[in-house]
């Protein structure tokens, strides 16, 4: 996995980031959320460092790249890995995408 470490800046919470994906319950302890938006603090190994102070959105759906449409091998941030309710998450870097926009998190 291509770690990229994420200072949280901004998140959602809607009844969809409590309940259960896939078919399959939450195992606790859990860190929950979905939905995140940071800035990148690093770039883990296989990861392109010119991320690293980078402002991304996180994509919640979790796909084995060698088999993206099997839902068998699909997960979801916040459900099957810790997400986003905490100060900073790491997820996989083909997991974020940069946002380039003059809006604020809020």
């Amino acid at each position: 996995m291509r770690t990229a470490p994420v200072r949280i800046c901004a998140g959602g919470a809607q009844q969809c980031a409590f309940l259960p994906r896939c078919g399959r319950p939450i195992r606790f302890p859990r860190i929950q959320g979905a939905d995140v938006v940071g800035k990148v603090v690093a770039a883990g190994e296989g990861a392109d460092p010119r991320l690293i102070g980078k402002r991304v959105m996180v994509d919640a759906w979790l796909r084995d790249p060698s088999d993206p449409e099997n839902p068998d091998k699909a997960g979801y941030f916040g459900s099957e890995v810790d997400g986003g309710f905490a100060e900073y998450t790491t997820c996989d870097a083909g997991n974020v995408a940069v946002v380039e926009s003059d809006l604020t998190n809020a």
